[in-house]
C-alpha cells in the first residue's frame, strides 16, 4: 500500500471514531500516524481528553480544538499522565502572566512541555515581548505557537532580534495577503534555516496563510522542488476522495507535508509540531468561514 492509499485509508477509519472532530483534524490523525508509522490508538485519545477535561475549567485552553489537537499528537506518546500534568501547569502560569485561553495557547504548551529549559516561561515570555515589540499590531495568539518553538529550539533573544527585521524587509516583497503572514515566514526562518532563501520558485508561489510557516522550510532547497510539487499534487488529485473531501489548499498542504517528511534536514518531531499548527490554522480559518456564514 502506497502512502496516499494509506492516509485515505487510515481516514476512513478514523472519520468513524473520531466523527466529532471534524475533517481538518481526521486528515491530521491520518498524517501524524503515516509520519509515526504507527496506528492510531483510540483508547490513549480517549484517556488524554478524559484527563484534560477532568482537570481543567470548561473555559480552559484545553477544549475543543485544542484538546483534539494535542490528544492526538500526545497518543503516539508514553509517560502520558507526567507530560500532561506538566502541560496543564505551563498553560495556567501563561494565563496568570496574561496570556490568552486558546487552542493555540494549548499547542504552544504542549511545545513548551518538551523544552529542557529550566525558565521556559520567563523566556517564552521575553521572546514574545520582543516579537511583540518589532510588530504589535500583527502579534497575537496565533504567534504562540511559533513563538514557543522559538524557545524549543533555543534560539537566542539576540539571534531573533538581529534577523528579524532583515527577513521581514525582504520577505515583505513576496506575495503575501498580510503582514501576519509574512512575519510566520520569518520566524519559521530563523528557527529551521538560519539564512534565507528567496528563489524563484517561492516568489512564484501563492502563499497561503494556513501553512506559511512551511514555506521557508520547503523551498529552502531550490533542485527539483516545484517539480516534485507537481508529481505529488497530481498523485493525490487521482484519487477521487481526496478531489471530493480536500480543498485545493489542502491537498497542496498534504503534497508538502509528503516531500517533507523525506527531508532529512528536518525531524519528524518538528514537522508534527508544525503539521499540528498548521491544522490548527485551517481549522480555525474553517470556524471562521461558518461563522460568517451564520452573520
Amino acid at each position: 500500500m502506497n502512502t496516499i492509499e494509506n492516509i485515505i485509508n487510515t481516514y476512513n477509519n478514523i472519520k468513524n471514531k473520531l466523527r466529532f472532530d471534524g475533517e481538518y483534524l481526521n486528515y491530521f490523525a491520518s498524517i501524524l500516524s503515516t509520519v509515526n508509522k504507527n496506528i492510531i490508538n483510540y483508547d490513549k485519545i480517549k484517556y488524554i481528553r478524559r484527563f484534560f477535561s477532568d482537570r481543567t475549567a470548561w473555559h480552559s485552553s484545553f477544549r475543543g480544538t485544542g484538546l483534539y489537537t494535542i490528544s492526538i499528537i500526545l497518543s503516539f506518546e508514553e509517560d502520558l499522565d507526567e507530560k500532561m500534568e506538566k502541560i496543564i501547569e505551563i498553560e495556567q502560569e501563561l494565563v496568570s502572566k496574561g496570556f490568552r485561553e486558546s487552542s493555540y495557547l494549548a499547542l504552544a504548551s504542549y511545545i513548551l512541555h518538551k523544552s529542557k529549559d529550566s525558565n521556559v516561561i520567563q523566556r517564552f515570555i521575553d521572546m514574545y515581548d520582543i516579537i511583540h515589540g518589532k510588530s504589535d499590531k500583527i502579534t497575537c495568539e496565533e504567534d504562540y505557537p511559533m513563538i514557543a518553538l522559538v524557545v524549543y529550539k533555543n534560539i537566542s533573544g539576540e539571534i531573533l532580534t538581529t534577523k528579524y527585521d532583515d527577513y521581514f524587509s525582504v520577505y515583505k516583497f513576496v506575495e503575501v495577503k498580510s503582514n501576519d503572514i509574512t512575519q510566520d515566514m520569518v520566524i519559521s526562518s530563523i528557527i529551521f534555516n538560519n539564512g534565507i532563501n528567496l528563489n524563484d520558485n517561492m516568489m512564484k508561489e501563492k502563499i497561503e496563510a494556513q501553512y506559511a510557516i512551511l514555506y521557508p522550510i520547503f523551498f529552502n532547497k531550490t533542485e527539483n522542488t516545484v517539480k516534485m510539487l507537481d508529481i505529488w499534487e497530481g498523485k493525490l488529485e487521482e484519487h477521487v476522495e481526496l478531489q471530493l473531501f480536500m480543498d485545493g489548499s489542502f491537498r497542496r498542504f498534504l503534497a508538502i507535508v509528503l516531500i517533507l517528511q523525506n527531508n532529512k534536514d528536518i525531524s519528524n518531531e518538528d514537522l508534527e509540531m508544525l503539521i499540528s499548527l498548521c491544522v490548527l490554522n485551517f481549522t480555525k480559518t474553517q470556524e471562521t468561514s461558518i461563522l460568517s456564514d451564520l452573520v
